[in-house]
């Protein structure tokens, strides 16, 4: 009788190891889910050749090795570096539905290395040739009283050295703003009329002033 029970003990033991490990412990796939990252031109649609995974060798460019335009978007960088780097990190984890992720870096030349980036909420983290910087998408909606609001962006802009910096997936051709010249929009109709004029879609959970 003792050897019976002692049998069924070790056979429920080990279905419960093994419904566990199958169904409650999630493990790193083998193999890296998420494809090379091409450092691409600016003028190039590198949003969509993102999404799609195109590779166009003749969109690529050479990197000057400068971390500054990856890590704080620069009006002055034409081949928008920074809104590159964190549209790769958000779009993979989005995607894949993980907190985590790496890419291995390319341009024009070859390999530049591994770009490590994660997400806790909307803020975000990146790794990349021995430097880390931070990011947080929070997306304030537009309207009067968040027009006002110091060091914030709207509508998913990305703030950088002071100002307002369009989002990756926006195609507005609209200057770049910070909080003190939106502090003149005074009526909603004129923050609407803004938004018309420079493509700015809200998302459906963007959020209001507590």
């Amino acid at each position: 009788m003792f050897i019976i029970i002692l049998i069924i003990i070790i056979i429920l033991g080990a279905a419960t190891w093994f419904i566990y490990n199958k169904y409650f412990i999630s493990t790193t796939p083998s193999v890296n889910p998420i494809p090379n990252f091409y450092l691409r031109n600016g003028k190039s649609n590198w949003v969509d050749d993102i999404i799609n995974n195109n590779n166009y060798i003749d969109n690529f460019i050479e990197w000057d090795g400068q971390m500054n335009n990856i890590m704080v978007p620069n009006e002055n960088d034409p081949n928008k570096l920074a809104s590159q780097f964190r549209f790769f990190a958000e779009f993979w984890l989005t995607k894949l539905n993980v907190n985590e992720g790496f890419a291995n870096v390319k341009d024009l030349v070859g390999d530049l290395g591994k770009y490590q980036f994660s997400r806790n909420n909307n803020d975000y983290k990146a790794i990349f040739n021995n430097s880390t910087w931070n990011w947080n998408t929070t997306n304030y909606c537009f309207n009067t009283v968040n027009a006002k609001r110091e060091n914030s962006c709207l509508g998913g802009w990305m703030y950088g050295n002071g100002k307002c910096f369009p989002p990756a997936q926006t195609s507005t051709s609209c200057n770049n703003y910070d909080w003190n010249t939106m502090f003149n929009y005074i009526k909603q109709s004129q923050i609407d009329l803004w938004k018309e004029k420079c493509q700015v879609v809200e998302t459906s959970d963007c959020k209001y002033p507590r």
